[in-house]
């Protein structure tokens, strides 16, 4: 909800190199700033909400048609039946989470939304 009330959406993670550019913003939060349940965990844009094992991004494609599909070691676990929403870790690998968790999220947004002031025409 945060993300839509800024004109976004929780971030869609296309390449390993956007893996890699939203690891190091994570990096930016160590674990002692974050008061949230997880710490090491930020919530992104792709979820299983319907046929079990089936990822999508928010906008409706699979992971790899986004571009970038690399699970941590034995994710997704759905460890406790539930784990329904995504997740990436600090190494930028992607886990299951469940979505009420609380946990760090990461945004985004296309630049073209942005709002452009005209400095001529104050």
């Amino acid at each position: 909800m945060v993300c839509a009330s800024e004109g976004g959406h929780l971030a869609i993670i296309n390449s390993y190199v956007e893996a890699q550019i939203l690891k190091e913003l994570f990096a930016k939060y160590p674990e002692h700033e974050i008061s949230a349940r997880h710490k090491n965990l930020a919530h992104v844009g792709f979820y299983d909400w319907g046929e079990r094992g089936v990822w999508s991004t928010i906008h409706g494609q699979s992971l790899r048609e986004a571009g970038y599909e690399s699970w941590a070691k034995g994710q997704p676990d759905n460890a406790t039946d539930g784990e329904y929403c995504g997740g990436m870790f600090r190494d930028a690998l992607l886990d299951d989470i469940w979505c009420y968790h609380t946990a760090p999220f990461i945004c985004e947004k296309k630049p073209e939304s942005l709002f452009h002031y005209n400095y001529d025409n104050n």
